[in-house]
């Protein structure tokens, strides 16, 4: 058990360095700060506190957003990406709470700190994927239809997709014509 206890430690030194260097040091603080914070009004409300697990849980969480492809090897052995980690251990904490439903008032208090911290991001990053659907479909809906030309001969009435090898002019009163008629007219 000691030695499990000392890999857990390494792995959470591992992550509050890699967290630190992509935040800084006031970050982290207040971070942990912002946990015991919300643990300490949840134990003052419900007189249970969250465990040390779920502070663990959110330094995981937040590693795992800041670095998804980060590799750790499972049993010294396998390598697992962090984001799967993650994943996992949200869904443990999905079944307890499913399990025991009284367990949520204590997961939301205990993960607060990383709705904070992640939750506008994530928002804002929906938002911009929203917007980004919208524009491209939009952009879709304006496309001439497949079969159309862009391109037809003033003189002749021929498109590029009838001869590929045509190339058009725009005269100035904005008409166009094709290079075959362009040369006739012009000799």
């Amino acid at each position: 058990m000691l030695f499990w206890g000392f890999i857990g430690a390494q792995v959470m030194i591992f992550f509050g360095r890699g967290i630190e260097q992509a935040w800084g040091a006031f970050r982290v603080t207040a971070y942990i700060l912002g946990w015991f914070l919300s643990s300490a009004v949840c134990g003052l409300a419900l007189g249970v506190t969250p465990g040390g697990a779920l502070l663990a849980q959110t330094i995981l969480f937040a590693f795992a957003v800041l670095y998804p492809n980060e590799e750790l090897l499972l049993f010294f052995i396998l390598p697992v990406k962090v984001k799967w980690i993650a994943l996992v251990s949200a869904g443990f904490t999905l079944f307890q709470v499913v399990e025991n439903p009284f367990y949520l008032l204590l997961v939301i208090p205990g993960t607060l700190n990383f709705l904070v911290a992640f939750g506008p991001d994530f928002i804002k990053g929906r938002l911009r994927h929203k917007k980004v659907a919208d524009r491209r479909a939009q952009h879709q809906a304006a496309q001439a239809p497949e079969g159309s030309s862009f391109h037809q001969c003033r003189v002749c009435q021929k498109t590029e997709l009838d001869d590929a090898a045509l190339e058009f002019r725009v005269m100035a009163d904005g008409e166009e014509i094709c290079n075959v008629c362009r040369a006739k007219s012009a000799s």
